[in-house]
């Protein structure tokens, strides 16, 4: 009798035969078959993208130093 080593020693499925992790998790409760499956991911990918762009980065941008700029006078200039 050969001893398990963890939950995901068969492959990277867990013992219930689902893919591990949060993007098995994911997959798995999504409806429908896979093409519904992938463009219901592709829908949500793009609603997350524009939410990010639309709220979290201009949130975000005067807490972040890249407005902050110095620069010296001396240097070689041409």
């Amino acid at each position: 009798m050969r001893a398990e080593r963890g939950r995901y020693a068969r492959g990277g499925r867990d013992r219930r035969g689902g893919e591990r992790g949060m993007y098995g998790w994911f997959w798995r409760h999504l409806p429908g078959n896979a093409w519904v499956r992938a463009a219901i991911s592709i829908v949500l990918g793009l609603i997350v993208v524009y939410l990010l762009f639309q709220y979290v980065f201009p949130w975000a941008e005067p807490l972040l130093p890249f407005n902050d700029v110095t620069v010296d006078g001396g240097g070689a200039a041409g």
